[in-house]
């Protein structure tokens, strides 16, 4: 990266996460640590669409705020001290409590996200940061779309994006989609990993993943054969809700949030915060 007079504010420290489209560097900046995203050649759609929607959504607490933008192809950002949700899960699952606790902060901020007219169609958990209260920041908004027209109708889109591993099933099958329901698919991937510490299936094609073929097919009751969790009987019945394959059977945010497993024990902040900064001791120790 060239050197210019914005550059040489700040250090860059390390290197914190890399991905197909962008990596993204740890700087400091007058004794402030931020987080620099730099993309790749070839990404200025990616680069210009994210700044568009991060912009519109900067007031929303729970996503991650542009700090700075002024340099081409680089996004600076704040700076979420613990990292992505994926790492904390190396070790084990979470327990119903905490995995409800997080599970209700993402569809608080989700929905607020889709209030706004749009939807991020590639949330995974390393899209989904700690800050340094182990509180929930949504990031990675170059794949969000706005999906309401003009008259505020909603509208289906015709581009195939995301990550193979969540991806929605209408994703696979090239047809036209609403991004809506695609964030509801993902959102039960979501909760079945930190759930069980693995994935339901390896992707969502009907034609060649033999779990996700047991969802499509309605073979319920052999698709939890196939993962053998002590699940409450609940948890099962939100996870296939938010999984399945007709994307108007889905449960919409109001019905995730009124089904009776969100309303069981919730973890509150502190325990949270000592079961997480157990785990973050361990992962320290493995570096």
């Amino acid at each position: 990266m060239s050197q210019t007079s914005k550059e040489e504010e700040y250090s860059i420290i390390s290197k914190i996460g890399c991905g197909f489209s962008a990596d993204v560097q740890l700087v400091s900046r007058s004794g402030e640590l931020m987080a620099l995203k730099v993309y790749k050649a070839k990404q200025d759609q990616l680069y210009e669409n994210e700044i568009r929607i991060m912009n519109k959504l900067s007031h929303i607490s729970g996503v991650i705020r542009i700090r700075e933008s002024e340099l081409r192809g680089c996004i600076m950002m704040d700076y979420a001290k613990y990292g992505n949700l994926l790492q904390y899960l190396q070790q084990s699952r979470l327990e119903e409590s905490i995995a409800r606790s997080f599970f209700k902060q993402m569809i608080f901020i989700i929905d607020k996200i889709h209030k706004m007219g749009v939807a991020h169609r590639d949330l995974k958990l390393e899209n989904i940061l700690l800050d340094d209260q182990y509180k929930l920041k949504i990031c990675d908004f170059g794949f969000a779309v706005q999906y309401l027209d003009e008259q505020g109708r909603r509208i289906k889109v015709n581009d195939y994006v995301g990550t193979p591993q969540t991806a929605a099933p209408e994703i696979y099958l090239r047809q036209p989609y609403h991004p809506v329901e695609a964030d509801l698919f993902q959102l039960g991937v979501i909760l079945f990993q930190i759930c069980a510490g693995s994935s339901p299936f390896h992707n969502a094609n009907i034609k060649s993943d033999p779990n996700y073929q047991l969802i499509y097919r309605q073979q319920i009751g052999k698709f939890w054969e196939k993962h053998q969790f002590e699940f409450s009987a609940q948890l099962k019945d939100i996870i296939v809700k938010l999984l399945a394959f007709n994307p108007n059977r889905r449960l919409s945010i109001p019905e995730i949030q009124s089904h009776p497993w969100m309303q069981g024990e919730e973890a509150d902040q502190s325990q949270i915060i000592d079961e997480m900064e157990c785990r973050q001791s361990i992962l320290s120790l493995q570096i």
